[in-house]
């Protein structure tokens, strides 16, 4: 797949050949049709307050439709339009359940600025939990 990647702080970013990931449990794979640009990343290209671990591939404002899902995953099917929450949070901590999500207690990651690779690519896996089911009358820009 094509992926515009990270390589440098501060440097523009490459269109490369990258692997095309594959759902692990508990995970879908998102083609995506639409990935936003905003202050975090023109942030992110300058190598301020945040620092992935590079090459990275940006991207958090994800629109798309589910390409395939792990086995265990029920409540999304291939072709469901979707978009694509960004922390990766746990669901259960104080913060979580009193919807302060930004501040859980056990982030996994946030998709496209942390840990978790984005959507300026082709396809990008996430978990499941981070979906939200897009109206078929929204559009996915």
């Amino acid at each position: 797949m094509k992926a515009a990647l990270l390589r440098s702080f501060g440097e523009r970013l490459s269109i490369e050949e990258a692997p095309k990931p594959q759902p692990a449990p508990g995970e879908a794979l998102v083609r995506v049709r639409a990935c936003g640009i905003d202050g975090t990343d023109l942030k992110l290209l300058d190598g301020f307050g945040y620092a992935p671990a590079l090459p990275f591939i940006m991207g958090h404002e994800i629109a798309g439709e589910v390409a395939a899902v792990a086995a265990d995953v029920t409540e999304f099917a291939p072709g469901d339009r979707v978009a694509v929450y960004n922390f990766v949070t746990c669901n259960r901590c104080v913060y979580c359940r009193s919807f302060r999500d930004q501040l859980c207690l056990n982030m996994g990651g946030v998709v496209g600025v942390l840990d978790v690779p984005g959507g300026y690519a082709e396809f990008v896996c996430v978990p499941a939990q981070q979906l939200i089911r897009l109206p078929d009358n929204v559009d996915y820009v």
